[in-house]
Formats: structure tokens, C-alpha cells, sequence
């Protein structure tokens, strides 16, 4: 039997419970967070959900940016560099690679160390 994957997408990442916390009381229902820590969860939340659930075919160039201006310095995400080089038609992000997958679970486990 395969283990599943530690990822936020399985339920499963290395701050899952503090994610399911913080997401509850930080990322309103609609719109933007009133905190800045609080929208940085929810950048990084709708990048996360859009590359697993879309093919990161929506413009996430807000989330981007906060993610990066958040950080002192630029976040190495190859995926983030790719969205920004999108031709409207996604990246096909149905199986994400091993890389991306750890970059993706890196940046989730770097903001909520913020948090």
C-alpha cells in the first residue's frame, strides 16, 4: 500500500492543524483579510488551490506579488515565475512535479512559520 503524500492538498502537511485554525480565523469567507499576516495565508491558500484544482489557469499576479513583497527577498518558486508567463491557458499542473510539489508545501510551511 502507498502512503500517501504529506501535502496541504492531502490533509496531510507538516502545519495542517495550525493552517486548519489559522485559515478559520484569518481568510474571510469573501474578499481580503483585514490582516497582513492574515493575507498572506490567503495569497499563498488560493496559489496553493489554484495550481492543484485549476492548472493555475486563473491570474493569481496579486497573490504573487504580496507573496514576494511580504518577504524580504524573492521567494524561489519556479511555478510563481511560470504563472506570471501564462498564456491564459494554465500549466498543466494535473500531476504536479516532485519540484513544484515541494515548492508548493515549502512556501505553505513558510507562511504559516509567520503566523
Amino acid at each position: 500500500m502507498t502512503k500517501k503524500k504529506e501535502t496541504y492538498w492531502n490533509s496531510l502537511g507538516k502545519y495542517q492543524e495550525k493552517y486548519e485554525l489559522k485559515s478559520d480565523e484569518m481568510i474571510p469567507t469573501s474578499g481580503m483579510s483585514k490582516t497582513i499576516k492574515g493575507e498572506l495565508l490567503r495569497c499563498a491558500s488560493r496559489l496553493y488551490y489554484d495550481v492543484y484544482n485549476n492548472g493555475l489557469c486563473n491570474d493569481k499576479t496579486y497573490e504573487i506579488e504580496f507573496i514576494r513583497n511580504y518577504f524580504s527577498f524573492k521567494v524561489e518558486i519556479s511555478l510563481l515565475d511560470r504563472a506570471n508567463e501564462s498564456d491564459g491557458y494554465g500549466v498543466d499542473f494535473a500531476k504536479p512535479t516532485a519540484k513544484i510539489e515541494k515548492e508548493l508545501e515549502d512556501l505553505m510551511d513558510k507562511v504559516l512559520e509567520e503566523l
